[in-house]
């Protein structure tokens, strides 16, 4: 036996440091694995020809006063350096937003690139921008869905004190009712305007505004208005806050530990790795896929197995790591942009691109150079199933037709301005991140399979907590941290 913990967390991701330093925090022995040198998962980081790029998710919600990441922070005595996105310019076929930080001027931007909206417009992003208020104060109490016993419950009832009661209406709604409700979608000029919503949602909800609950369409296209920030550094600084205390406060963390097997003796786990090395501990955290647990735990009840296998798949990304002269980059650039080719294509494979910027002078690109991402989401089946010379091929013609797409509309002489440009597929996160098919960004936020549908963030009748944004909440650093909260709180109960 290699390692004996109280508890035993899988995964250095979000959702597994951000469980493992609160129970470490309180006094509890814990081992965190990663199967990677690197923490973060999907939302890590790695460098390449001298610079460090964000391997998925670039900047963080949730830093502001109350917010979940901050909450963490402060509960265990960390900090990370960070400044505000003024939000993100989003380029249609025929038009710009600017979906800003300040929604006076979000709202501006808005009346004049639909103009025919009027006050409908208004109506839409008052109620949008009212029931956002309202979840985001429910999620700063850190809720549990769906509650599976009567701690879960009685916790979920401490949040009637922050009157959730506007949101009752919309809970088993779609965000087309919130459509509806604005008088929007009764002319055909009113779907450029839906599809604004549906490029910012594919990316916040991974579905579009017909598909996804109205509650998470509420917050997903407030992500900006409420706040995001880029950290110093990169993804690695919040990182690195987290873990660095997890470590300092006696926690038991452990690289290159890819899990192989998991399986159930009396009351505790014993966890398999790579290397042979046999981990044991009476609770265990997870943060892995749901369908990666299913694998590697053949002993998880049926019950749960079962709702697994009947999962819609999720997104994969295909993604450019740049790194670029600053010659090319605008002076007044905003450090997120969003690019809508058609507006009758699909929403992925390069017709919805996400463009983000590091800041001048972050250490990310060293002294001279702007580091870049930019994403758009993909069919994973795509490209796993490719042989590698047309693997070969259809990588590098997306890539090619992208940097056309970027240096047309948003990055004037991009090309001649790259000094390093490399691309990742589902293949690639497969590869590196472990990931079931190489899927990133959790579930399809419906309402079959999100909220009080979710699937239990707890496998039934065992101490094994799933994190992560294959369960509630979702996608994101937050919902990943949030779930991080839940699998602790379960922990320090049974404990």
């Amino acid at each position: 036996m290699q390692g004996e913990a109280e508890v035993l967390v899988i995964g250095a991701g979000v959702g597994g440091y951000t469980a493992a330093t609160l129970l470490q925090h309180a006094g509890v022995h814990t081992i965190l694995l990663e199967a990677h040198d690197k923490p973060g998962g999907s939302a890590g980081y790695f460098d390449w020809d001298g610079v460090r790029f964000n391997a998925g998710a670039t900047v963080v919600a949730g830093l502001w006063e109350g917010g979940i990441h901050r909450w963490v922070l402060d509960h265990i005595g960390a900090s990370v350096d960070s400044s505000l996105v003024a939000g993100i310019l989003a380029h249609l076929p025929d038009a710009q937003v600017e979906v800003a930080h300040d929604p006076a001027r979000f709202r501006e931007s808005v009346h004049h690139a639909f103009p025919q909206l009027g006050v409908r417009g208004d109506r839409f992003l008052q109620l949008q921008q009212s029931l956002a208020d309202t979840i985001w104060h429910l999620t700063e109490g850190q809720p549990i869905l769906p509650p599976l016993g009567l701690r879960d419950w009685l916790h979920d009832a401490t949040l009637l004190g922050r009157r959730p009661w506007s949101a009752l209406p919309w809970l088993h709604r779609t965000g087309h009712a919130l459509l509806e409700a604005a008088g929007i979608g009764r002319v055909p000029e009113d779907q450029r305007f839906v599809a604004l919503l549906n490029m910012l949602l594919q990316d916040t909800v991974q579905t579009t505004i017909d598909a996804a609950p109205a509650l998470n369409c509420a917050l997903g296209l407030d992500i900006y208005r409420r706040g995001v920030r880029h950290c110093r550094g990169g993804m690695a600084a919040l990182h690195a806050a987290h873990l660095d205390r997890f470590v300092a406060l006696g926690g038991d963390l452990r690289y290159r530990q890819r899990v192989t097997g998991i399986a159930k003796r009396g009351d505790r786990y014993l966890v398999t790795t790579r290397t042979g090395e046999v981990f044991a501990a009476r609770q265990l955290v997870v943060n892995l896929t749901v369908w990666d647990l299913a694998r590697l735990y053949p002993d998880a009840p049926a019950s749960w197995r079962s709702r697994v296998a009947r999962l819609a798949p999720g997104w994969g990304a295909f993604t450019l790591y740049l790194a670029v002269e600053e010659s090319v980059v605008p002076p007044e650039a905003w450090e997120h942009q969003q690019v809508l080719l058609d507006y009758h294509a699909p929403m992925g494979d390069g017709n919805n691109m996400l463009c983000s910027l590091a800041p001048a002078g972050d250490p990310m690109g060293g002294s001279a150079l702007r580091v870049m991402t930019v994403s758009t989401h993909t069919a994973v089946d795509q490209w796993l199933s490719l042989p590698k010379e047309a693997y070969r091929a259809a990588k590098a013609a997306q890539m090619d037709r992208m940097l056309e797409e970027l240096e047309a509309r948003v990055f004037p002489g991009l090309r001649q301005g790259l000094v390093v440009a490399t691309a990742g597929t589902p293949k690639s996160f497969r590869t590196w991140t472990h990931r079931a098919d190489g899927m990133v960004g959790g579930l399809k936020q419906t309402l079959g399979q999100t909220n009080f549908n979710a699937l239990p963030s707890q496998l039934p009748g065992e101490p094994c907590y799933l994190v992560g944004d294959t369960v509630f909440p979702g996608q994101g650093t937050v919902a990943c941290a949030l779930s991080g909260i839940t699998a602790w709180r379960r922990a320090m109960h049974r404990l």
